[in-house]
């Protein structure tokens, strides 16, 4: 074949082999059009996710849209994706993080937290130093801030 795939649920990663990089790129990009995926060369991957730098991230990823898996179970992939059907239920993470149904649920309770308060959206990686905070010590260096979760507090 002209590339290698990988499976990192719900995202498909695709390794061209050497010389056939821009059309794999370009098929894998005329089969999303219309469709509910999305093709990204690796250097367009979206700064935001934190992805692209990684060693083990191939030259091209495929990203179905929230709700929707790559229907991969049968030894060759169809280049589709498919709703999770009433006969296989599951439920996938890896999906855009600024999509509300990625969005974690956080529910605290204690002598430190504000009773009936109900905080905006937050980033989970506010919540380390919120931990750190409560425990009475400074966090390792980190993406997270304290300043974005404080107002639940006391």
């Amino acid at each position: 074949g002209a590339y290698r795939r990988f499976r990192l649920t719900p995202i498909l990663q695709i390794q061209p082999n050497e010389g056939n990089e821009d059309s794999v790129y370009d098929a894998f990009k005329d089969a999303s059009i219309g469709r509910q995926f999305s093709v990204y060369r690796r250097s367009e991957i979206p700064v935001r996710w934190h992805y692209s730098q990684c060693r083990r991230i191939m030259d091209i990823l495929v990203v179905p849209d929230p709700g929707f898996v790559f229907d991969d179970f049968r030894p060759s992939i169809t280049l589709s994706s498919a709703p999770a059907s009433s006969k296989r239920k599951f439920g996938v993470h890896g999906y855009d993080n600024e999509v509300m149904s990625m969005k974690a649920f956080f529910l605290a309770h204690g002598p430190r937290f504000k009773r009936g308060f109900q905080a905006k959206p937050f980033s989970t990686l506010d919540l380390f130093p919120l931990i750190a905070h409560l425990m009475g010590f400074g966090p390792a260096p980190n993406n997270g801030s304290l300043e974005n979760v404080i107002a639940m507090l006391n």
